[in-house]
């Protein structure tokens, strides 16, 4: 472990139906992620203050 501390926010959409927001990542280059679901959402920067992330 590096010491290092990484803020993470998260939110779930949730339709009326129950239904739930996310997408199949199509990212090659990532083999461990590629082709697997997540969440819909951007990355945090450490230059960023709280509000914007949300």
């Amino acid at each position: 472990m590096s010491g290092i501390i990484k803020p993470v926010v998260i939110a779930l959409v949730i339709n009326k139906e129950g239904k739930i927001l996310i997408s199949k990542r199509n990212d090659s280059e990532t083999p461990d992620a590629h082709n697997k679901w997540a969440l819909i959402g951007g990355k945090v920067e450490y230059s960023e203050e709280t509000p914007p992330r949300l």
